[in-house]
């Protein structure tokens, strides 16, 4: 394939590595964000594993199954497809979604050694995501030297909860060494709060519950999801509106079953047929609370904080996400 990125400084490479799965998607720089690829490194270090790529026009797709037996393995595999398909000239900017901040750090950083440093002290938050993430930020600094690197981190969304939300039931003196709830998966919970908005959906100001299930979901969580709900309407003294996201609540009739069933008197009731649709909305006509499905776009919302953040400017070409 010959190289995909021929205009100088034009595109924004985005960078969401998991404890399992890198995905990455390439977008051109504009308002709106247009993206000219997305691509998925998935199954590192388990039996079923794949490379694939999918592009605006077709001819940069791939799909092949290969060795990944570790996250260093599949770093290899995605740097070697990035060197010989994008040019470092085309690059504008590299935003990686970072787990976790700690107290520090929240809002979009542009990404330099002594920030590098801090986040590597902060991997017993998180050993699961952040050495993944780590290695990715130090490889793509090597490939592409010149380009700024941002973190974009999943804590945001939370950042501005109450104190008495932050709060576990341990010693207070663990809070001073950052020992707190922080909330995760901000970025999709950023990007699902402004497509309500975009939709015209006016509960986006009211009392909104935002599940993001990932592959993490499984049965015994239903129930644990179920009491959430259960209080979360109590804390929201009611409830507008539940939006189901991410690989399982987008993609799982059975488990939004699971959770939702025996909370009418919350007002939640699913209509069957759209729910095994995966339509984009799954409540009941006479349901009093709106159940919406909603394809999260973490890659998309990390593009615009790094525009936003980077002051990158526009192209004047229209074009869409």
């Amino acid at each position: 394939m010959a190289a995909m990125i021929p205009a100088p400084r034009s595109r924004i490479l985005t960078i969401n590595g998991g404890s399992s799965s890198f995905k990455f998607s390439v977008f051109e720089v504009g308002d709106p964000l247009l993206r000219l690829l997305k691509g998925a490194i998935n199954g590192i270090g388990q039996p079923e594993r794949s490379f694939t790529v999918h592009g605006s026009t077709g001819s940069d797709d791939l799909s092949r199954s290969m060795a990944l037996p570790d996250r260093a393995g599949a770093v290899r595999v995605l740097m070697a497809w990035l060197s010989e398909h994008i040019p470092p000239e085309a690059l504008a900017a590299v935003g990686h979604r970072v787990v976790h901040g700690g107290a520090k750090y929240w809002e979009p950083q542009r990404l330099t050694p002594s920030i590098i440093e801090d986040l590597r002290g902060l991997t017993p938050f998180d050993p699961e995501h952040l050495p993944a993430e780590l290695l990715l930020i130090e490889e793509l600094s090597r490939h592409f030297p010149q380009t700024p690197q941002a973190a974009c981190f999943d804590t945001v969304f939370h950042h501005d909860m109450p104190r008495v939300a932050r709060l576990l039931p341990i010693p207070r003196r663990y809070e001073t060494q950052g020992v707190r709830r922080y909330g995760f998966h901000g970025l999709s919970y950023s990007f699902l709060m402004q497509e309500l908005a975009r939709l015209g959906e006016t509960a986006a100001n009211g009392r909104v519950v935002l599940a993001h299930l990932g592959s993490g979901a499984i049965a015994l969580f239903c129930q644990q999801a179920k009491k959430w709900l259960g209080a979360y309407a109590a804390v929201l003294r009611g409830l507008d509106t539940v939006v189901f996201a991410g690989g399982i609540g987008e993609n799982a009739p059975q488990t939004r079953t699971r959770i939702c069933d025996g909370l009418g008197f919350l007002g939640i009731e699913l209509d069957d047929s759209r729910n095994a649709e995966s339509a984009g909305v799954i409540s009941a006509d006479r349901s009093r609370v709106s159940v919406r499905v909603i394809r999260t776009n973490e890659e998309l919302m990390i593009a615009r904080l790094v525009s936003r953040a980077l002051g990158l400017r526009a192209s004047p070409k229209e074009s869409e996400p």
